[in-house]
């Protein structure tokens, strides 16, 4: 914005100024030497223009004034505030004698002096004067977009002290104001958006600070389009202003693939405009390397700041706040590097030079440095340095913005270092709290996708909590005190545990009962667009080229799309994080019931998994399991050989069970536990595990009742008095088994059929792609459904059952709220390699799915027929209406695995499954055999239709087939999860 400033005021004091070739030639220098980031240059232009206008034109005279306005902005941008001040104060008092208070430059002129007051921090000046100089032009149509430009000065200012609600009303009036003259696409309108943009990032409200940028980037680009064509002019430095701010709100929010690109372009077009010695090059450097260092690529992370500091310090010397910017940064990468001697002798460098303005960014120098004491285990003076930051940033930035809450965080981390554990719980909780409220203000705009990345970038303040909680519990010996804590645990673990899933299924509940008929049309079409999506995945690229189709713009083009649906839904106003008390919760369980959520942190590369109970009386009792890695690593192995192998298990009773076992043991007497897991615990059944040295499993002691999340039980109630209520009406089941995967024919079939012998897995080998798999024929499959088929029609269901070349893919997905669905068939799930990365939702649910009818010929199909392609993916289940369906059974192998994402369970089809509405579902961990599958699924049925619930049927069931094949592989790879 400051090249702009200085354009505006050049072209607005040219207006019919005649001056002499000397001043005009000195004056056009400092401007070009400006723009190109050459400040030292610009000022000497600058200064010997000051010189020849006093000759040519006197001290008095309105050139003179023009001068000195040039030289206050280049001496501002050097960092030489020291004359800015008097500058300004010179001109404004020229102007005044030339033209009074009222005429058409003082204006202006005190805008400017009002930016130097809002650079140094005395923003109530700057205000006074904003407003003053909007007076003055604000009743003439002719200076709109001065008019704009003065009252966004005015935002910014009130932003700074952070009165947001008043920055917010004036940027409201003035996108009002922009509407109601049409200056959407004029550079002012675009420069409101930026700045709304501007302020939201600083509030720390990251979704409407994409928004609103984004805004400014399309109008901007559209003039750019124009220009391209060789009409009218382009305001380049604003381009690179609002996609360098884009950038910025997306690295915030852990965006980083799309934050790259953006960089590199704004480095681009910075190098070609300005040159690669100018400041705006060396700000994106700065900001490009600080995305490198979130991404572990330190060497050019090192290399961009290296080169940045280079050229800052030719521009501004060693003395100036951007200077100490870059220092900062680098020696956050120099503490990250573990090199501390060198990190604190740049934090205190940093520290030295920005300590005279005390801003925001001196502060979180201070704090950088606190934590680099922390990592050495200084702790009394990491914890002085805190204090005062504590103590500042809240006034500066509020309790809200990240820099406070990353503040606290390294205080009451430091207090429990000492000792102190009633501070740091004190700022242990705010921290949790705060960084809660503020997720939940960019929640619910976010797609899917974009959830969860903005979920895992912030997850370690949870953590943080979680592991003070673990440790806290254990060290004090104040029941009550310790109670209070765990109270806490549970209410923040439980409102954002799960977030993801409830507030996409809250969204489309809200569009489909609203009666919003746009609304309801756009969510609509963003279902036809997953279809589209998901069957187009499945093509190879060569496919994908003779269609014409742009996968990726296509992905693109739908996350978008669900977007602007979270953007308009009315449900986007409300708060998505609840919290709900363990009492409200406890009370609804019986004496002989618990809860427990199992909760896992990280912290560095250490793993920690913590069981918290609660009874029916609401008593928080905590236990930790042994090394979570382990678990997770080689401990699941073993775990998965001995099922697979039907082996004696030795040792996962110990590894998985016992900490549960010691709490329950502390506690009561429990038969029913409402569990809701997490981690690798959503990777094993706790029902299949035998207990120490007996014959009896989990099973034969405990009922588990699997929940996403514990709070569920609530909504369990609920369901249950409204069930009550609800008219009997027909149920109704769909059946699918045996589906004909090769559909030419059935010479494919009866081969498989010669092939196979009785009782073998329902599995399925992988090779590179679909056309390769052989699938092989499940004739158990159809005895399965017939057998239940029986079951059905004797209980009055009306049953509709698909066999063979009935069993597709479109039948399935054109099943509408039944109550029962069940489906026989292959299911997979192919495993990501790259298990660093952040879950990509729409990745993984398409690599989760189960095989249908005519799968085989339409991949092996030279040209591929108008059909769906037979393999019903999770992304496509998810598509599904099922908000009235009681239970969903996949009588298949590895229908319950997916990628596993901390808080949000798995992702597959169990989760799509829910997304589609689905009130109970059985799903697979491993491989399953085909005739014992059958005779589970059938003993299930039959127990459930003689009057008890469904949940005591399937564990009856269980059981029954554990009597007569007692390896946990046969009976123990089903889990029931939900309602």
């Amino acid at each position: 914005m400051k090249k702009y400033i200085l354009l505006f005021i050049l072209l607005l004091f040219y207006i019919n100024i005649y001056a002499q070739n000397s001043w005009r030639e000195l004056l056009d220098n400092a401007q070009k030497y400006f723009e190109a980031g050459k400040i030292i240059s610009a000022l000497d232009f600058a200064e010997k223009a000051r010189i020849a206008g006093e000759k040519e034109f006197t001290k008095k005279s309105k050139e003179y004034s023009i001068t000195l306005t040039i030289l206050s902005i280049i001496n501002r941008k050097s960092g030489n505030l020291q004359n800015v001040e008097k500058y300004l104060l010179e001109s404004i008092e020229i102007i005044e004698q030339i033209e009074g208070k009222n005429g058409q430059q003082y204006a202006p002129a005190i805008n400017q002096l009002g930016l130097f007051y809002a650079e140094v921090e005395k923003h109530q000046k700057a205000i006074s004067l904003y407003e003053n100089a909007i007076k003055i032009i604000e009743n003439n149509p002719k200076q709109q977009e001065i008019y704009l430009q003065f009252t966004n000065n005015l935002a910014l200012s009130y932003a700074r002290l952070n009165n947001y609600e008043k920055a917010h009303k004036i940027l409201n009036d003035n996108i009002t104001f922009i509407e109601k003259n049409k200056m959407q696409k004029r550079e002012q309108g675009i420069v409101t958006r930026n700045i709304i943009g501007e302020i939201y990032k600083y509030e720390g409200k990251y979704a409407s600070a994409e928004l609103n940028t984004k805004i400014a980037k399309l109008y901007i680009e559209d003039i750019y389009k124009v220009y391209e064509k060789g009409i009218g002019s382009f305001n380049f430095e604003l381009y690179v202003s609002i996609i360098t701010n884009l950038a910025e709100i997306q690295k915030l929010m852990g965006r980083f693939s799309e934050a790259e690109p953006l960089y590199d372009k704004s480095l681009d077009f910075s190098g070609k405009l300005y040159g690669k010695q100018s400041q705006m090059y060396a700000g994106v450097l700065t900001q490009l390397a600080s995305l490198y260092m979130r991404t572990q690529r330190m060497e050019k992370a090192a290399q961009n700041y290296l080169e940045s500091l280079a050229i800052v310090e030719k521009i501004y010397g060693k003395n100036h706040v951007n200077y100490a910017l870059v220092v900062n940064n680098l020696a956050v990468l120099y503490m990250q590097n573990k090199n501390y001697p060198k990190a604190e002798k740049l934090y205190e460098e940093t520290i030295n030079i920005s300590k005279i303005e005390k801003n925001r960014e001196y502060y979180n120098s201070l704090n950088n440095l606190a934590n680099l004491y922390m990592e050495q285990k200084k702790y009394e003076p990491a914890k002085k340095l805190l204090i005062e930051c504590e103590k500042e940033l809240k006034k500066i930035v509020g309790v809200l913005h990240n820099s406070y809450i990353r503040c606290i965080k390294s205080l009451g981390e430091t207090y429990f270092y000492l000792g102190d554990y009633t501070n740091a719980k004190k700022y242990l909780m705010d921290m949790s709290i705060f960084k809660l409220k503020e997720m939940s203000d960019n929640f619910g705009f976010l797609s899917e996708s974009q959830k969860l990345t903005y979920l895992e970038e912030n997850r370690k303040y949870f953590e943080t909590f979680s592991s003070f909680a673990f440790s806290y519990s254990y060290i004090n010996k104040n029941q009550n005190d310790k109670q209070a804590v765990l109270n806490t645990l549970y209410s923040l673990f439980t409102a954002q545990k799960g977030i993801v899933f409830n507030s996409n299924k809250k969204i489309v509940q809200e569009i489909m009962s609203s009666g919003n008929a746009d609304m309801i049309n756009k969510y609509n079409n963003w279902k036809e667009q997953k279809e589209q999506l998901a069957h187009y995945s499945n093509l190879t690229s060569e496919e994908l080229n003779q269609k014409g189709i742009n996968i990726k713009e296509l992905r693109i083009g739908t996350e978008n799309v669900e977007k602007l649906i979270n953007l308009q839904s009315f449900e986007r106003k409300k708060k998505e994080f609840s919290f709900s008390s363990i009492d409200e919760i406890t009370k609804k369980l019986n004496v002989d019931e618990c809860l427990i959520e199992i909760i896992r942190i990280k912290i560095d590369t250490a793993i920690t998994y913590g069981f918290l109970l609660a009874n029916n009386q609401g008593k928080l009792d905590i236990e930790l399991g042994i090394n979570g890695k382990d678990l997770e690593e080689k401990f699941l192995k073993y775990y998965k050989n001995m099922i697979k192998n039907k082996s004696f298990d030795k040792h996962s009773y110990k590894n998985y069970w016992s900490p549960i076992e010691k709490v329950l043991k502390r506690n009561g007497k429990f038969k029913k536990i409402f569990m809701a897991a997490d981690g690798v615990y959503n990777e094993i059944n706790l029902s299949s595990i035998k207990i120490g040295e007996t014959e009896k499993f989990v099973l034969d002691e405990f009922n588990i009742h699997l929940l996403t999340n514990t709070k569920e039980i609530l909504d369990l109630e609920i369901k249950k008095t409204n069930s009550k209520k609800e008219k009997k009406t027909t149920k109704t089941a769909r059946l699918f088994g045996r589906p004909t995967y090769q559909m030419e024919g059935e010479k494919h079939q009866e081969h498989t059929k010669q092939e196979r012998k009785t009782g073998e897995e329902r599995e399925v080998t992988f090779s590179e792609n679909y056309a390769n798999v052989e699938w092989n024929d499940l004739p158990g499959t159809e005895t399965e459904i017939k057998s239940i088929e029986k079951i059905m029609n004797a209980n009055n269901l009306k049953v509709e059952s698909f066999y063979k070349e009935k069993a597709t893919e479109e039948a399935v997905k054109n099943s509408k709220n039944p109550t029962i669905l069940h489906i026989a068939t292959h299911g997979f799930f192919f495993q990501d390699e790259d298990k660093t990365k952040i879950t990509n939702s729409n990745e993984t649910m398409m690599r989760s799915g189960i095989a249908l009818a005519g799968v085989s010929n339409y991949f092996r199909a030279k040209e591929k027929p108008n059909t769906d392609d037979g393999i019903l993916t999770a992304y496509e289940v998810s598509n599904m209406d099922l908000g009235k369906t009681e239970l969903v059974v996949l009588s298949a192998c590895e229908t319950g695995l997916g990628d596993i994402t901390a808080g949000e369970g798995v992702f597959g089809l169990q989760r799509a499954l829910r997304v589609a509405g689905a009130k109970t579902i059985i799903t697979s961990l491993w491989t399953v055999n085909d005739e014992v599958t059958q005779m589970l699924m059938t003993e299930f049925y039959s127990i459930w239709f003689s009057g008890i619930s469904c949940r005591d049927a399937f564990n009856q069931a269980q059981k029954k087939i554990k009597e007569k094949y007692p390896e946990p592989y046969f009976w123990g790879a089903f889990l029931m999860i939900g309602e």
